[in-house]
């Protein structure tokens, strides 16, 4: 697994998401996390939290 630095002044309130910046050993220069291929898999569509509507937990 490689390890990514995340450039703070992206990531406002602990907010990580495709615009924020990353770097890693062997990278030229910084990128958007969205257009590095090995993170693509993160920003992927999710199912909603449950309970996230206010709903509740399910039972």
């Amino acid at each position: 697994m490689d390890i990514y630095f995340l450039y703070a002044a992206t990531c406002l309130r602990n907010q990580f998401n495709k615009e924020s910046l990353v770097w890693k050993a062997g990278m030229a220069q910084w990128s958007k996390a969205g257009e590095v291929e090995e993170l693509a898999t993160v920003f992927q569509a999710m199912p909603p939290i449950p309970g996230a509507d206010g709903s509740g937990m399910p039972q």
